[in-house]
């Protein structure tokens, strides 16, 4: 189980997420009000640690637990939680070593997929701070060639998992929202072909659309979008679909799985 701890002053915010995540496969050895030397010595036995801290303590708090938890030991995670628009300072918290700014995720599904990436290595930004991590990588090449800085640039867009956030939600057919639903519960091309009934040629033009229209780069990518983007299967039953498709569009239990790695 992951080791996590969850820092907030406020007791419904620990308590809340301690039993979110306790139902995820996630350690919490510890619920806090704040960052201290005490709490980051009891974790020095754990290599790979999550922090999850609460936007709502305010941006000078939030930025010095995430510089302490970092100088104690860079390859503990910290994500930042603001679901109360505290418009804390993402470019700080960037540079400090964030792994993810999450702001107002919709569902717990979806938060314990993005705490899944954190810990695979991924980092998870509002869109609309999107630009300002590409420009910064840019400045930060600057004595580099332009081709390296767009090399740089290209690397970073395939990195990063820009959480929507106010950011226009492209045109997607009917179909491709279906074939989206069906990456969010994990389907491979053979999978989804079968499910509604087209080749899997025709599965995978659906799927390069779709990536191409909601600028990412990845199956993993697109399935994290349509959650957050609130793609759910209320979306697909208010559309035209045939019956056997909204049937299997939902895990048991109501999870939705991550794409399997191809």
């Amino acid at each position: 189980m992951r080791a996590t701890v969850i820092v907030g002053s406020n007791n419904l915010f620990r308590e809340g997420l301690s039993r979110i995540l306790g139902a995820a496969d996630f350690n919490v050895l510890d619920a806090i009000t704040g960052v201290d030397d005490a709490a980051l010595d009891a974790m020095v036995v754990h290599d790979c640690a999550l922090f999850i801290l609460d936007a709502g303590d305010g941006s000078n708090t939030v930025l010095d637990q995430i510089k302490l938890i970092k100088a104690r030991n860079p390859m503990w995670r910290v994500v930042v939680l603001d679901n109360s628009n505290q418009l804390i300072n993402i470019a700080s918290v960037y540079r400090a070593g964030v792994s993810a700014y999450l702001a107002n995720v919709a569902t717990s599904v979806a938060f314990i997929k993005f705490l899944e990436l954190v810990m695979l290595g991924e980092t998870i930004l509002p869109a609309a701070f999107l630009p300002f991590v590409l420009d910064q990588a840019s400045d930060d090449n600057g004595a580099s060639s332009h081709v390296n800085g767009n090399e740089c640039k290209s690397d970073l867009e395939q990195q990063l998992i820009a959480a929507v956030g106010g950011a226009p939600i492209p045109q997607l057919s009917l179909r491709e929202k279906v074939v989206l639903r069906c990456i969010i519960e994990g389907g491979s091309n053979k999978m989804i072909a079968r499910k509604i009934a087209i080749s899997e040629a025709t599965v995978k033009v659906h799927v390069k659309s779709i990536l191409r229209k909601i600028r990412v780069h990845s199956r993993t990518q697109a399935a994290i979008w349509g959650m957050n983007s609130g793609f759910s299967l209320c979306q697909i039953e208010n559309a035209t679909v045939s019956p056997s498709i909204v049937a299997h569009s939902q895990e048991p239990g109501g999870v939705a799985a991550l794409p399997p790695a191809r």
